[in-house]
């Protein structure tokens, strides 16, 4: 789907992998997948960079339960792609809480 909507860089939510880590995805072109899910009872998110995006990539960081930032190097600029995840409607008031 990635590939074929031409998406480069894609903020996921509700990542069900455990623990923290990378995985790469794809068919023609390939993906990098990062994550971190730190406790077993909650989803949480990760961020997914086309392979020729990469190498520009200088840090992923894991902020809070829903929320990562990665930062990229693309010629003379950096930038910062931040992924906030708020949980859906109808979930109780404290999964609604960034903690």
């Amino acid at each position: 789907m990635l590939e074929r909507r031409k998406v480069d860089i894609g903020c996921l939510q509700e990542v069900r992998y455990r623990g923290q880590g990378t995985r790469v995805y794809g068919g023609e072109e390939k993906y990098k997948f990062w994550w971190s899910r730190l406790e077993e009872d909650r989803n949480e998110v990760g961020i997914i960079v086309k392979e020729d995006l990469v190498e520009q990539v200088i840090e992923v960081k894991k902020l809070y339960d829903r929320m990562m930032k990665i930062v990229m190097v693309c010629g003379r600029k950096i930038f910062h792609v931040f992924l906030v995840y708020s949980s859906q409607q109808g979930k109780p008031q404290e999964e609604k809480r960034v903690s």
